[in-house]
């Protein structure tokens, strides 16, 4: 189907993206506020990701018609970013869990 209609995949695929920045952002957040209320602890940089998460997403549901190359390069900076600071998130948690630990 993918060969007999492009634009029509490009565009399900464009919104699929968007749909699941917007949903990993909303996940990002109650995390935060999860780990915030549990463990009397700011985790910011999670709250970042998903605010960055839900702009993204939001972004590229609502400009369809920017194209392949914009989304390559809106996709390839949020990744960067949202990585850099999940590891450093991860970090900090791992730094939580052995304080609780020992």
């Amino acid at each position: 189907m993918a060969f007999l209609l492009p634009g029509l995949t490009a565009l399900s695929f464009y919104i699929l993206i968007g749909a699941w920045a917007v949903s990993a952002g909303v996940a990002e957040l109650a995390i935060a506020i999860t780990v915030r209320r549990q463990f009397d602890t700011s985790v910011s940089g999670l709250v970042i990701v998903g605010i960055l998460s839900l702009l993204c997403g939001v972004l590229a549901l609502s400009l369809p018609a920017a194209g392949v190359i914009t989304l390559l390069g809106l996709i390839a900076t949020y990744a960067i970013v949202n990585g850099l600071i999940l590891v450093a998130v991860g970090v900090r948690i791992h730094g939580l869990s052995r304080a609780l630990h020992v």
